[in-house]
């Protein structure tokens, strides 16, 4: 498994042994920093690979101080915010996915404030009773220049693990690829130069291609290969209501055909036009089995050319490991309730844990194709939200999971969620930016996980919407 690489660095530099100061003046500030290198290493060096190791360096000749020092807000940040620094540490930021800061001990000076400034997501660590006062101002120089860092504060390692595996996620969708089939701007689809946009920020490539291209995949497959997925669907499902044989053979064979083009290309999701082929006669059937089987495979489908959902769906399948739920949400304020409705559900929605029963249905919207009715589990919080790269701006709002509706109106699988307060997400609806109609659902309270990929990446929460 590829690590993510942390470069390490240590604030408390003016602390040498025998100068009181917390914790007390006989720490060693250079034995305690290879300490902690050794226990980062230890818990966490599965997922990470821990560089640096240094103690940032006061670069005043000692005669800066702290005071006043968190009231500056920055006129430049980025690399050039580590000029002042030896090679190393430049080099070592630099060549990092991501930066982790220990507030060691203090005394401490401004100096090593700059090693917040350098532009890389950065996890700012409290050593608890020992670098306290360093932490707080940190805290504060962090949230008035709204630097893309986040701190913790925590005698839980789990809570030290959970903000670096951020810096995980930021990683995996920089190297990313998403494969977008899609010939003309639909309602979902990305705009001209969108993809830049999106580039920018999340290091993601999009794959422009035309459906035409996708067919010539569906010539190429093979039927009997075909067969045995599609038999596998009908045996794993817990029926078959409409979708007859030859509608079951032409789900297996989009999903080959989208497997084998993403494999061409290195992609990890692939998204398609897929309501305007359809509708069109261009494609002969959808691709909801399809999405369902790739999202149970590890991999990404989505619906309708949705760029936004797919690199939505892709951030918190790289969180949580496991996919979300793209939906047409419906809501109804009686019931206090958000049902979330799509032809395209995983049922493997919660790591570790026993897939959720299906049943195989049409297409709801025409009665036509083979889609998945998933029967979500009940009584487990449910956190919903959705990008907007171009406004720079993340929708928020969470549930708990309490029905699965069953009626013929609207998409197969509908999740029924309690929220807190529908009418509020009723009036805020798209009202600071529209967001679509589309919602990405996630099992977990997954609140401060989003919030504070949010902080990392530089985008706004949009409450309730």
């Amino acid at each position: 498994m590829e690590k993510t690489r942390i470069y390490t660095a240590f604030l408390g530099e003016k602390k040498p042994i025998g100068v009181p100061g917390w914790p007390n003046a006989q720490l060693d500030p250079e034995t305690h920093s290879k300490e902690w290198m050794a226990k980062l290493n230890e818990e966490f060096g599965d997922e990470f690979e821990f560089t640096g190791g240094d103690m940032v360096p006061c670069h005043d000749k000692g005669t800066c101080e702290i005071g006043g020092y968190v009231n500056q807000v920055l006129e430049s940040r980025g690399p050039e915010s580590l000029n002042d620094f030896p090679k190393h540490i430049q080099d070592g930021v630099r060549q990092s996915d991501g930066v982790l800061v220990v507030s060691l001990c203090i005394p401490g000076c401004s100096c090593e404030f700059d090693i917040l400034s350098t532009g890389k997501p950065t996890v700012v660590l409290n050593n608890l009773y020992a670098g306290d006062g360093m932490f707080l101002h940190c805290n504060s120089f962090v949230k008035r220049n709204n630097l893309p860092a986040i701190l913790v504060s925590s005698s839980d390692s789990n809570d030290t693990r959970r903000a670096l595996h951020l810096i995980t996620v930021m990683r995996k969708m920089r190297e990313t690829k998403i494969l977008d089939y899609m010939d003309a701007v639909s309602e979902w689809g990305m705009r001209p130069g969108e993809e830049k946009v999106i580039k920018d920020i999340f290091g993601t490539e999009i794959i422009l291609k035309p459906g035409q291209e996708l067919l010539k995949y569906c010539d190429d497959v093979d039927n009997s290969e075909a067969k045995k997925i599609a038999a596998k669907w009908e045996k794993e499902a817990e029926k078959v209501v409409e979708p007859d044989d030859e509608t079951m053979l032409q789900a297996a064979v989009m999903y080959l055909a989208l497997k084998s083009a993403m494999e061409d290309v290195g992609a990890t999701c692939v998204s398609t036009d897929c309501l305007n082929y359809v509708y069109r006669d261009k494609f002969p059937g959808y691709p909801c089995m399809a999405f369902f089987q790739l999202m149970n495979d590890g991999l990404m489908g989505i619906c309708e050319a949705d760029i936004f959902s797919s690199l939505t769906n892709l951030m918190g399948r790289y969180l949580t490991g496991a996919p979300g739920f793209v939906s047409d949400p419906v809501i109804d304020t009686a019931s206090n309730q958000v049902i979330y409705a799509h032809c395209v559900c995983s049922n493997r929605m919660i790591p570790d844990e026993p897939p959720m029963p299906y049943v195989i249905r049409s297409h709801a919207e025409c009665g036509k194709g083979a889609s998945v009715q998933v029967k979500a589990r009940l009584g487990l919080p449910m956190t919903t939200v959705k990008l907007h790269p171009v406004d720079k701006k993340l929708a928020l709002h969470k549930g708990v999971v309490v029905g699965n509706v069953d009626i013929d109106w609207a998409c197969r699988t509908k999740i029924a969620v309690e929220v807190p307060d529908a009418k509020a997400i009723l009036n805020s609806w798209n009202v600071e930016c529209n967001f679509g109609w589309h919602r990405v659902s996630f099992y977990g309270d997954l609140e401060e996980d989003f919030r504070n990929l949010a902080t990392l990446y530089g985008l706004a929460i949009i409450e309730n919407s």
